[in-house]
This record gives C-alpha cells, structure tokens and sequence, in this order.
C-alpha cells in the first residue's frame, strides 16, 4: 500500500498538484510561456492563478493588457494546467484598483474609534473629531498592565459629560477617585491597498456590486463563455474589517473597531472597548455577531452566489487566518 500511494504522488494528476499564484507573471510570449511550461510540469505543479494587468489609474479598462491576458489564460489551458483566477489587481480584494471608490468615494471604509487619557488633578482635554457616539469621564474601577506596558481599564459606566470648546472636550472631575476620559466616535480611516489606494467598505453590499461588476463580469465578459468554464475557481486575497492593515499601509493612532454606517449605532459602545461594571459581554457578543453576519452576507455570499451562477467555485483567504486571535477583530467571527 505505501508502495501504491509513493507511485501515486510521484505521478499525480493535475487535479491533485498545487496551483501557483503568479499573477500577472507569466512570460508575454508564447515561446517564453513554453519554456515556463514545461520547468513548471517539471516542478510538479498543477495550475495557476492568474489575473489581467495594468496600473491602478486604469484598471480594469485596458483592453490590451485584457487581450494579453486572454492569450495567457488560452494557454495555460491548452497546457493541460489547471486555471484560476485572482479576482482582482492586488491585495486586499475588494477594491478593484480604485475603480470602486471612483464610482462613489462615501464607500471609503470606515471604523469605530476611541480616544481616551486618564485625567490628571481632576483634568483632561481631548481634541474631539468624527461622528460622535459619545463622550465622558469614566470612574477607573480596575486596571491591568499588559504587554508592552499598555493599561487595560475596567471602568464604571456612570460617566461625567464633558464641557465643549469648539473641537476640544474638556473633562473636570472630583479628585476622590481615578478617571478616564473617553471619547467614541467614527470615521473614515487612513488604511491603503497595496497600490496606496483607500480600502473600501466591504460589509456595503453597494461596494461588493460595484466590485463583482469590474472584476468578475469584466473575466466574463472578455474571456467568453468557453473559457470561463475552463475556470475552476476565482480567488478572493485577504478581504477584511480594516482595523490591522493587510497590505501593512495603515496610519491609525486611536484604537479601534470595525464598523460601517450598515451596522448602525450600537446603544452602549463603551462595553465595546473596556471592561465595565454593565454587561460588556453582551454588548461584545451582539455586536461582533452583527458585524460577522454583515460580512459574510454582503460580502462572501455575494459572491459565492455569482460564482455558483457561472459555474466557478468562490476561494480565497481572510487576512489573519494564521492567528486564530486575530480573527474576531479582522472578520468578527473564528469562523
């Protein structure tokens, strides 16, 4: 039997040999494609995974670099090789270049945001911007350092309201107990693609229309029914909540939370970022099933239905995959 199953492996097929993600590097002509070919076949892969070119200025509305790619996809399936595709210019998916947000740039993603100082001699200032959700002094109940000496606070919701000078909140307590001062807002934020394009707001179920109409309909439409059913599968690259920066272009300093105006305000966003002497739990737990249902349902869903329409399998992975810790604040769910 170990016997049976080392010839096997040796001389798998295609089906059963890993498929490449090469984007958009495989040779341009056909006599370079040839060569690449058969070090490939050598190699013991079983396809790839590829996508048209261009720059972010005019993707996806270069019809030479669609005719090239055309040529390319021909080829890898005349080789026998497996093709998928990668859904869009580059990582994180969603985006589509910028041809989304040039369409409607409100679709910029967003995110809740807490800004937050403890108050010295019954005072603190804090410079307030955004879409406010609220703000006050909050009574420290109990504090933890953690890694890197950050403090984590658990705070009494029974908070003092600040007083108001143009963009500037100012909070003045009694002086018996420790207070923090917090302010919770939203806001468009400073995360980049890797083409230093804004990311977008991928739980918009506009944003993922827009996307699958330049992406997905445009493979369609230039590739042609016969070769698109050559197609196993359409590869999504690391879509997410923003809040971390897949593509490693990210400039928030505030901490912060996924949120898009879909999800609407949450009654009691405190719970949210500290501990509290409330049910936080709960307000935790609803919100980030909210927010993973959301996600899933605008986003994945959307277009698994559009592959399963056209006879693709939807694939991909999330940003984070590797750190199941990571998951809840990425995607808003372990699964």
């Amino acid at each position: 039997m170990k016997e049976f199953f080392r010839k096997q492996m040796m001389n798998a097929d295609k089906e059963f040999r890993p498929v490449q993600i090469v984007h958009t590097f495989l040779p341009n002509t056909k006599e370079e494609r040839e060569a690449y070919f058969k070090n490939a076949e050598a190699m013991g892969l079983g396809g790839f995974v590829i996508n048209v070119g261009g720059d972010k200025d005019n993707y996806p509305f270069d019809e030479a670099e669609w005719a090239l790619f055309k040529e390319k996809a021909e080829d890898v399936v005349a080789h026998n090789f497996r093709l998928w595709l990668y859904d869009e210019l580059g990582f994180p998916s969603g985006a589509a270049g910028k041809s989304v947000l040039e369409r409607d740039r409100s679709r910029r993603v967003k995110a809740m945001l807490c800004r937050s100082e403890r108050c010295v001699d019954g005072h603190a200032e804090l410079m307030a911007r955004g879409n406010e959700l609220m703000a006050g002094a909050f009574p420290i109940i109990a504090e933890t350092v953690i890694p890197e000496n950050e403090k984590q606070y658990t705070l009494s919701e029974n908070g003092i309201a600040p007083k108001r000078e143009a963009d500037k909140l100012i909070f003045d307590v009694p002086t018996d107990k420790e207070y923090l001062a917090v302010y919770i807002y939203t806001d468009q934020i400073e995360y980049y693609t890797m083409h230093d394009v804004h990311y977008v707001d991928i739980m918009d179920d506009q944003v993922t229309d827009h996307f699958i109409e330049h992406t997905h309909e445009n493979y369609l439409k230039h590739l042609g029914c016969e070769l698109m059913s050559k197609v196993e599968a359409i590869f999504t690259d690391e879509p997410s909540i923003s809040v971390h920066g897949a593509s490693g272009k990210f400039y928030e300093s505030d901490q912060l939370i996924g949120w898009s105006p879909s999800l609407g305000v949450p009654e009691r966003p405190l719970g949210l970022f500290f501990a509290t002497d409330g049910d936080y739990r709960s307000v935790r737990r609803d919100y980030w099933t909210k927010l993973s249902d959301r996600l899933a349902k605008n986003y994945f869903e959307k277009i698994s239905s559009y592959c399963d329409k056209v006879g693709m399998l939807s694939t991909g992975h999330l940003y984070g995959e590797e750190n199941l810790a990571m998951q809840i604040g990425l995607n808003g769910s372990l699964f």
